[in-house]
């Protein structure tokens, strides 16, 4: 499964809709044995992306079919897709 484009923009407010989204650049962000303690991006959506890291969002493949499956789902396979023959 690939992002898909609302993601790549930073909404992530329908595949997480009951799990907050952690900001770790948070001020006030506390760690403690590796769980932080943050505010949450508010509405799971992420507002300002880096700069520096936009350029990497277009190595991310865009999807080929449309989906309203979660990342949890694993699509049917095409039968005998995944073998090789020794004939």
């Amino acid at each position: 499964m690939v992002p898909t484009a609302r993601m790549l923009a930073g909404n992530f407010s329908m595949e997480f809709s009951t799990t907050p989204l952690i900001n770790p650049a948070a001020e006030g962000c506390v760690y403690t044995t590796g769980n932080p303690l943050c505010g949450a991006y508010p509405g799971n959506q992420i507002t300002s992306i880096n700069p520096s890291a936009k350029p990497f969002l277009s190595f991310f493949p865009t999807p080929n079919f449309p989906s309203t499956a979660s990342y949890t789902t694993i699509a049917a396979a095409q039968a005998g897709a995944d073998y090789i023959s020794s004939s």
